[in-house]
């Protein structure tokens, strides 16, 4: 089952195939914010270093290159919605910047940085919950 919402981009069957390459390390890294929302139910949001397979399968659907400047590293900040729905936002960091911050910092570098694409596909998620 792949993590990814994909775009609306229309994929080559060369992207489709390395992007299920990489569900299986993307699922992993899921399966590790799965646990931390479970450990600590209060929290909705989480800021972790971004794992190397997420960032191939984001560049891939979203077809644009991600780096962090010299300085800087790649980071992931992610929305639990609800048990079982969370979204991901890769952002740029200080390279000495520590992802271990609380619940108020990670929701204000999601709610900051969350293009309008990524609350459409929340709203959406939360209305298809609700039926």
């Amino acid at each position: 089952m792949s993590s990814v919402v994909h775009s609306s981009t229309e994929l080559s069957d060369s992207d489709r195939r390395q992007i299920e390459r990489l569900d299986e390390h993307v699922e992993a890294v899921c399966d590790g914010d799965r646990l931390f929302f479970e450990k600590f139910p209060a929290r909705k949001h989480r800021v972790r270093p971004a794992h190397p397979a997420e960032v191939a399968q984001h560049e891939l659907i979203q077809q644009c290159q991600l780096s962090a400047p010299a300085g800087g590293r790649l980071f992931t900040v992610v929305r639990n919605i609800m048990p079982g729905i969370r979204i991901r936002l890769c952002i740029v960091g200080p390279e000495n910047a520590q992802p271990d911050v609380g619940e108020k910092m990670a929701r204000k570098l999601f709610e900051a940085l969350a293009p309008a694409q990524l609350r459409e596909i929340e709203a959406g998620l939360r209305k298809a919950v609700k039926k």
